[in-house]
């Protein structure tokens, strides 16, 4: 039986002239289908995601999805509908085994919107891929994909506190970055946890707002008299070349241990301030930088902040535990975590 999980709206056929819909297909290859009682009365359907079957491919082939994102066990040489191309093939190691997940585009389907999937391998990722494929195309970079003798290597030579997180985590997300093919706008996630609804994010990449500033949530972001220059790293989402200055220039600190940006500012180097420097490089005036009032006029200049109250349901996590919305979320939690609402709060 193969798992099948859609939304968003448009199956409307004459049946009773003969014509099959998606929902017809479904069922007719026995396939459990996974979504609200009243979608099945005829919404358009989207997104599919399908455990592989050559079969049921090829039916659904002539039909308006958009996206098709199929598990396979075996292999990624899929057969491909003909109103579709292969836009990407991602692994996973678990438990049970390799697995692959692969996504084919309808010809017609364009968007802008990259979103990579980055941290540790992790089993909720499988999860957040198919709510993020709802919203644009998706890239895995984890960490382990990118470990070898030389990398290690060179992560031994930082000076740093826990270099090995912060060099895997810069260096893997600017490897999903090089896989990136619309370069327009980037949302990078992260594998361990998830919101539902990426749209405010979206809306606000596409107008002027993003034309310089770094968007973010509000979870995990101190006030500056806590921490100068930091922002969440759960969510970071801006145009391409944005995302990749940070980046690039993050992983030439770490390479080139600089400490006298470091002395200056009166940072202590955590991956977040790492990355807010990387961006802020060659940006920042350094005479009087490290003063409170400053350093929060800089953030609030180069940096945007969304509630992640605007972003549907969301699963955070916050060390071993998680921040889950919903009518029994934790309040203490919810209120150590989510200290501030907006940039302005900072």
């Amino acid at each position: 039986m193969f798992k099948v999980f859609y939304g968003l709206p448009n199956d409307i056929v004459d049946r009773t002239s003969g014509c099959i819909g998606i929902i017809d297909v479904f069922q007719s290859n026995k396939v459990n289908i996974l979504t609200e009682p009243s979608q099945m009365k005829g919404d358009k359907i989207d997104v599919a995601y399908i455990v592989y079957s050559e079969q049921l491919l090829t039916q659904i082939g002539d039909m308006n999805i958009k996206k098709i994102s199929i598990i396979s066990k075996h292999s990624d040489d899929v057969i491909v509908p003909k109103n579709f191309v292969k836009y990407s093939s991602d692994t996973m190691e678990t438990p049970h085994g390799k697995f692959y997940n692969i996504i084919l585009n309808n010809k017609t389907y364009k968007t802008d919107v990259e979103i990579i999937i980055h941290g540790i391998d992790d089993p909720h990722q499988d999860v957040v891929r198919n709510i993020y494929t709802l919203f644009g195309n998706v890239i895995t970079s984890t960490y382990n994909k990118c470990v070898d003798e030389k990398l290690e290597g060179r992560v031994k030579s930082c000076n740093l506190p826990n270099p090995s997180g912060i060099y895997y985590n810069v260096y893997s997300m600017i490897e999903g970055l090089n896989k990136c093919i619309a370069k327009k706008y980037i949302i990078k996630v992260r594998t361990d946890g998830h919101v539902s609804d990426l749209t405010p994010i979206i809306t606000l990449l596409q107008t002027s707002l993003s034309d310089e500033k770094i968007i973010t949530i509000n979870t995990h972001v101190p006030k500056v008299s806590k921490l100068r220059y930091s922002i969440c790293d759960h969510i970071i989402a801006g145009q391409y070349e944005n995302v990749l200055l940070m980046y690039s220039n993050a992983m030439g600190i770490l390479n080139n241990r600089i400490t006298e940006m470091r002395k200056k500012l009166k940072i202590e180097y955590t991956p977040e301030q790492i990355l807010v420097l990387g961006y802020l490089k060659d940006k920042l005036n350094y005479v009087g930088s490290n003063k409170l009032e400053i350093v929060r006029q800089t953030m609030i200049k180069y940096f945007h902040i969304v509630s992640i109250d605007e972003l549907g349901h969301y699963m955070i996590p916050n060390g071993k535990r998680y921040l889950i919305s919903g009518k029994s979320i934790d309040k203490e939690m919810y209120k150590s975590i989510c200290t501030v609402k907006t940039i302005e709060d900072i």
